[in-house]
């Protein structure tokens, strides 16, 4: 709760949520990357085209520079939940053995 960039994140999560024209580019680039993840799990023929229009929408979205720098911190706080997973399973792993 107290670490610097997760009470930014929180901020720009905030800003995000109340601005209508953010939220709805951000929703519909959620969408398209769900789209492209099927795509490429079922293994189609229409990938290309989904990440073609997924690229499109992520450029349009970048353009926000509050976005960007909320993927920015995303990415970073996800990174660190990561690391934080693998040394819990690491230490559960060492009590088991």
């Amino acid at each position: 709760k107290k670490d610097e960039q997760i009470i930014r994140f929180q901020e720009l999560e905030n800003i995000i949520d109340h601005n209508k024209s953010i939220t709805t580019d951000y929703n519909q680039l959620l969408d398209l990357q769900k789209v492209m993840v099927k795509k490429e799990f079922e293994q189609s023929s229409s990938l290309p085209q989904a990440k073609e229009e997924y690229d499109i929408q992520l450029q349009k979205v970048l353009k926000y520079p509050i976005i960007e720098e909320y993927l920015d911190l995303l990415e970073i706080i996800n990174n660190d939940l990561s690391l934080i997973k693998r040394i819990i399973e690491q230490e559960i792993a060492l009590d088991f053995d």
